[in-house]
């Protein structure tokens, strides 16, 4: 996983660029002025001297020696043949994951067939929920920690049951069901033992009780609500028990569904979207006098039921307005005609229905669905609204009708409840198939990249099929019985396909069927500071992650790339394509060009396909893939000489797979490949479990590469006169089997308390879990402290002007440290972008700024130097580690100074950076300030900021190119509007008075209703966090920019797209010379130099005050897409290329549909357990 997005620390390789400033002001002599032989000296020793200062005090020529002295090789990698492999056994889990499911689902259809009803059942079960609870009935169960489920406290040898809320737990049908499933547990059992690698299976019950396996005790995330979680509105579920539909709502707004019954309806309709998910499509039609379509850009067609999509029509929903009288004959024609034009690319082209939210029709209209529906192949369901509606015989014929379901929502309580009624009826064509063996090999389901409630396993995939009634009696019916899953964890994907065995700047990725990733190193999952997964996180397509560098975003439709990856993945093919793509890095702040190779397969038997994206290195014949190889036996290594080491810390990659169970640091690898050991080091009652396994090829790499590396290791000690003189922290080294480590130096005694906060306090978090803050933005606190009188700063240098930039939003003020180690925090070797820009570079040393590192750091803040290790011989060489220091910003300000003042001789008219005529920026490649001899506080800072005519004349001179991007995964602040009081407000009549007050009580009267049932309905939203479907997240439709206000936000962030400019320099020139035309009608001369071995330049710029070059700033910050209404339309309108599920079971002849409802009677026993339920968690806190 990459690191926190927001944090100080980002280390990159980059060139740094030295900005001179010239006092005096005389255009035609100002280069003639500047000392250019003396800078151009001084740009090549300054990298000469800190190269060497990072390889002696970072003991890179030990580690050298040690690589040669254990004899490492280079081996050539085959991408392509192990990318089948990997598909392969890729393939082979999964299947072994359909083979479990498939015995499951066996076995419970049998245990259906021998249950027997027992009328007045008494049975006492593992209640989930009630673990610690005396009451009768409920057992309780005993726990273990196992490293297998996350070291989660689970039973292996029981499952524990999971009943909803709104569900009698002591029921008959929930206790009988219970009964008869508790037999599962022998099977739970043996696909464990037969499959040791498998998590969470689980048995999802038609009557709404879940049976989990392993037994868990249940947590309700959301304390102050009650629990509202239901299976049967999951995806996984729905998506198992039916197949896609191609659907259209109907909902009533005529004046008879004023009042409580336009809001039931309203929650009824968005009810009904949330068991849609991305294979279906549907529509909504309004209907009073005339119909018409809720959405103005869907005339006529159906849209894909995303997540935007939903949230979307869920807010237009807001709009309706209750009035005269419904024309049904023109809302029922309306959508069959919709139903019916809809084509390939816009449908599923299986299962169809009308979904009718109504208080009543006044007859059955045969004459209608005898024209348009003669076949019944569109299913209608009727909810009939209003607790005073009592007899709707009508709304019942039209369903009974058309294979169909009617049910009576009469509160606000009722509406889940029977809203999940269309999923049984949706499923009944399968389950009669499945009973007769017809096409019935593609039944599977799989769901993907979501989090469970009930498990910290992290992101799985689902794979579930439907368990149907047996019984000679049932057969006809389609009876659903429910659901039985098993999850897979990405990070078992993720573990087949080998991420450690790949070269530098590689990474891994898998789509779905419709294009969306399921992950990608891009792809942005949890907001920073919750827990929870980022709204419409499962609808990222890859065309929205991967950048094509000859791809006009600005020309290209929101989102939609016709990417020629993106479609061979859809149609899960193997093969292999090579793109020029704009390589990001440090969250989205630098830009590399890069050749990457993209190579792709299919998993069989399912909906996903994997890749692998490797870089190319142009410099080798053919493109050759190299990589180092070395492996070491635990016997040929001394791992006590590691552990007993207190003063080099070692840190492994936390993400690679060492052994086939989780261990929790590098102390206990070692224990477990020295038992010996483990007596000496750690407590005797600390048990290992017998099935850890670490005799991997991984294991033995990452003992080659500690015994290889330990020479430079024992070098550190020795260094430490350089060490003091050079005001180095920490040295280094990281190498390709994932083993970072390190070791920090002593100071005097009246620097320990500094150098110790130097060490640990490397980010600062922002407590905005949105990532809205703008890094870019000059801090104000800085600008403040740092101005004086005239507006010159403290050294009588030219000032920049405070620059404002606005945000996309409001800024969080409150931070908080993190006060971890600076390697402890970005311990993922190989894959922390520093490393990749180490050996990626043409550079010889890689120097990097933390990003946005505030002033309150002052002279503590350091830089990174950096410098990699290649092995093998002539062009057949790999990268095998990089070592380097953390050295103080203040030293290498100090240290530029110094050999300025040396080249110039002591010659007074020199023009270098210790003139206080001049000012010196150290910038790096990609824009960003590494060391400004005018303030410290610019170090991290976009140069462009700072000064904007001076960056674009660098672009225009090719010194640096600009990169457009675009961020489809952004999140904007809404900001309270300021209010104006209206000039006629005087004007207003007694009258509208009155009806303001009406409209008033009727507003209070709603918030009352609303307090009551919104916990009930509002729970499952928060559950559809985690099951991907929630509608009530606010979605902006791009059609303003967001208003910029001091004030507090007042919602919730929307999810936004957004674009943002990057730059980058491959500039290779020794030196070159410009003169900017600033905006202030005056100019400036700028000298650019190359600092030898490094990636830095330098630069000339006078100090006038007379002539300031920063009234036109430059940023990276992103800013919001608007969009104009064709080009909105065309975004939520639009479906790109994807592949239908196989599976389609929308009909049979045999179906017995004579079960459609029962009438007006509702769910009364539910109604009170829900109000029960709020009850007490609303007046809980004050009992």
């Amino acid at each position: 996983m990459a690191p926190a997005s927001n944090c100080y620390w980002r280390f990159c390789v980059v060139p740094v660029v030295v900005v001179l400033l010239q006092s005096s002001f005389l255009p035609s002599q100002v280069c003639g002025q500047l000392s250019e032989k003396s800078l151009e000296h001084l740009a090549q020793k300054l990298g000469s001297e800190l190269f060497r200062i990072t390889k002696t005090a970072s003991g890179h020529a030990q580690l050298e020696q040690g690589f040669r002295k254990m004899g490492v090789t280079v081996e050539k990698m085959e991408p392509l043949a192990v990318m089948q492999d990997v598909a392969n056994n890729v393939s082979l889990m999964m299947a072994n994951k359909v083979g479990a499911v498939k015995r499951l689902v066996e076995n419970a259809e049998e245990m259906t067939k021998s249950a027997v009803w027992i009328p007045k059942i008494n049975l006492t079960y593992y209640n989930a929920k009630m673990m610690d609870s005396n009451q009768t009935g409920f057992a309780s169960m005993e726990f273990i920690k196992d490293a297998r489920f996350n070291n989660e406290e689970v039973n292996l040898t029981f499952s524990s049951v999971h009943v909803p809320t709104n569900i009698f737990n002591r029921s008959p049908i929930v206790l009988n069901g219970i009964q008869w499933s508790s037999q599962l547990d022998v099977i739970f059992r043996r696909n464990l033992e037969d499959d040791p690698s498998l998590k969470s299976q689980y048995f999802g019950s038609a009557d709404g009780f879940l049976r989990l396996y392993p037994g868990i005790k249940w947590t309700n995330p959301e304390t102050d609500r009650p629990d509202m979680y239901d299976c049967r509105l999951t995806n996984w579920y729905i998506r198992a028990s039916s197949s896609p539909k191609d659907m259209v709502i109907l909902v009533d707004i005529s004046g008879s569904m004023t009042g409580i019954r336009e809001e039931i309806a309203r929650t009824t309709v968005k009810e009904i979207m949330n068991t849609l998910h991305e294979d279906d499509f549907f529509n909504i039609i309004k209907f009073k006098e005339e119909a018409q379509f809720l959405d103005t850009c869907a005339q006529g067609t159906l849209v894909q039921a995303s997540e935007m999509t939903k949230r979307r029509y869920a807010d237009l929903l807001s709009t309706l307005e209750t009035e005269n009288i419904a024309n049904y004959t023109e809302a029922f024609t309306m959508a069959f005609q919709t139903l019916s034009s809809s084509h390939e690319c816009n449908a599923a082209e299986c299962n169809k229905a009308i979904m009718v939210v109504s208080d009543g029709v006044p007859e059955t209209f045969e004459e209608i669905f005898s024209a348009l529906n003669p076949e019944k192949r569109v299913r209608i369901f009727t909810y009939v609204i209003g607790r005073e509606v009592t007899v709707y015989d009508e709304m019942k014929t039209i369903a009974c009708q058309n294979r169909g379901y009617v049910t009576h929502v009469s509160t606000m309580a009722d509406v889940r409840n029977h809203v999940e009624t269309c999923i049984s009826v949706f499923s009944r064509p399968l389950g009669i198939s499945l009973e007769l063996n017809e096409n019935t090999e593609d039944v599977l389901s799989w769901t993907t990249h979501v989090t469970r409630v009930w498990s910290s396993i992290g992101m799985v995939m689902t794979v579930a099929q439907p368990v149907f009634n047996r019984s000679s009696i049932a057969s006809k019916k389609g009876s659903l019985i429910g659901v039985v899953g098993i999850d897979v964890p990405i990070v078992d994907i993720k573990r087949q396909m080998k991420p450690q065995e790949w070269t530098v700047g590689s990474y891994i990725f898998a789509t779905n069927h419709n294009g969306h990733c399921i992950f990608h190193p891009y792809w942005r999952l949890m907001t920073k500071k919750s827990t929870l997964p980022r709204h419409s996180y499962n609808e990222v397509d890859l065309g929205q992650v991967e950048f094509p560098i000859d791809v006009d975003l600005n020309e290209t439709s929101e989102g939609e790339f016709d990417l020629p990856l993106r479609r061979h993945m859809i149609d899960q093919e193997t093969g292999q394509l090579t793109m020029k793509v704009m390589r990001q890095l440090d969250e989205r702040k630098r830009v590399y060009e890069r050749d990457y190779i993209y190579y792709y397969a299919g998993v069989a038997s399912t909906q996903l396909s994997i890749a692998l994206a490797l870089p190319v290195n142009a410099g080798r014949p053919n493109s050759e893939l190299l990589r180092p190889k070395g492996s070491l036996r635990p016997a040929e290594f001394d791992g006590g000489a590691v552990l007993a080491d207190n003063n080099t810390q070692l840190r492994l990659h936390p993400d690679w797979f060492y052994c086939n169970a989780s261990l929790s640091s590098s102390q206990e690898l070692l224990f477990h490949l020295y038992p010996d050991l483990k007596a000496l080091h750690a407590p005797a009652d600390s048990d290992e479990p017998d099935y850890i396994q670490c005799e991997t090829p991984l294991t033995e790499h990452l003992l080659f590469d500690l015994k290889a590396s330990q020479p430079a290791v024992d070098s550190w000690p020795t260094q430490t006169d350089l060490h003091r003189k050079y005001s180095i922290e920490t040295a280094f080294l990281i190498t390709r089997a994932g083993a970072t480590r390190w070791r920090d130096f002593p100071y005097e005694e009246a620097e320990q308390s500094e150098a110790q906060s130097l060490r640990m306090i490397k980010v600062r978090r922002s407590l905005d879990e949105n990532d809205i803050s703008d890094p870019d933005r000059a801090d104000p606190e800085a600008t403040a402290e740092s101005k004086t009188e005239g507006g010159e700063d403290e050294e009588g240098t030219e000032k920049v002007d405070e620059i404002t930039e606005p945000p996309a939003g409001a800024a969080p003020e409150n931070t908080t440290v993190d006060i971890r180690h600076f390697l402890d925090q970005y311990n993922h070797a190989v894959d922390e972008s520093f490393y990749e820009r180490t050996v990626s570079n043409d550079n010889e040393m890689t120097v990097t700024i933390p990003l946005s590192q505030g002033p309150s750091f002052g002279e503590l803040a350091s830089f990174m130097a950096s410098v990699p290790v290649f092995v093998g011989e002539g062009q057949q060489t790999a990268s095998a580690a990089i070592t380097g220091i953390l050295m103080r910003v203040k030293r290498l300000r100090e240290l530029l100074l110094d050999i300025s003042a040396e080249t110039c001789g002591g010659s007074a008219t020199c023009m270098s950076c210790h003139s206080p005529s001049v000012s010196c920026f150290l910038v790096d490649e990609s824009g960003y300030v590494v060391v400004s001899t005018t303030s410290g506080e610019y170090r991290g800072k976009f140069f462009g900021l700072l000064h904007g005519e001076v960056m674009e004349a660098l672009i225009e001179e090719k010194i640096f190119r600009r990169y457009k991007l675009h961020d489809y995964q952004g999140l904007c602040q809404a900001v309270k509007k300021a209010r104006s009081k209206s000039a006629g407000l005087g004007l207003r009549t007694w009258w509208s008075y009155l009806l303001g007050g009406v409209r008033l009580l009727a507003t209070q009267f709603l918030a009352i209703i609303s307090t009551i049932y919104w916990p009930i309905v509002g729970a499952e939203s928060e559950y559809y966090n985690y099951e991907g479907s929630s509608l009530d997240v606010i979605y902006n439709d791009n059609t303003s920019h967001p208003t910029v206000s001091t004030e507090a936000p007042t919602k919730p962030p929307f999810l936004c797209d957004m674009k943002y400019e990057l730059y980058h320099s491959k500039w290779t020139q020794l030196r070159s010379q410009l003169t900017v035309e600033c905006r202030a009608n005056c100019t400036k001369s700028v000298g650019v130099y190359k600092v030898s071995t490094t990636n830095m330049l330098l630069i000339a710029m006078d100090k006038l005050k007379a002539c300031p070059c920063s009234d036109s700033p430059l940023t990276t910050a992103p800013e919001e897409i608007v969009l104009d209404s064709d080009k909105l339309c065309d975004k939520y309108t639009a479906v790109p290329y994807r592949r239908r599920p196989t599976d389609c079971f929308p009909y049979h002849p045999d179906e017995d549909s004579s079960d459609c409802g029962a009438g007006s009677a509702s769910l009364i026993a539910s109604s009170i357990l829900l109000f029960f339920a709020v009850a007490v968690t609303l007046i809980g806190p004050f009992l």
